[in-house]
């Protein structure tokens, strides 16, 4: 896996949790709702690049199976997750392209 080059920008979900937790122990109600916000971004940005990490893998063939013990859930569980949006991408046809990066 690749080492981070470049910093955390401050106004991303990571960048805004180091913030809040460098300040100290969570005093308020606005700080942990700060937290929450922030962990909910971590989340989204996760599941989109679990989505792409997925579908390139399918791509480069892997196997439902492989892809489901990789993420610790089961063939089944994967495949329903992922097997529509990899026939939409038209797996196999041509390349999974994945925000502005690959394009």
């Amino acid at each position: 896996m690749a080492k981070r080059t470049q910093p955390i920008p401050p106004d991303s979900p990571r960048g805004r949790l180091d913030r809040i937790y460098e300040a100290g122990p969570l005093d308020g109600q606005d700080q942990a709702l700060d937290v929450l916000d922030a962990i909910a971004g971590l989340r989204s940005q996760l599941a989109e690049q679990e989505d792409y990490a997925a579908l390139r893998a399918r791509q480069q063939g892997a196997t439902w199976e492989q892809i489901g013990t990789a993420l610790g859930v089961s063939k089944q569980a994967a495949q329903q997750r992922w097997r529509a949006i990899s026939e939409f991408a038209g797996m196999g046809k041509g390349e999974v392209r994945y925000s502005e990066r690959e394009k």
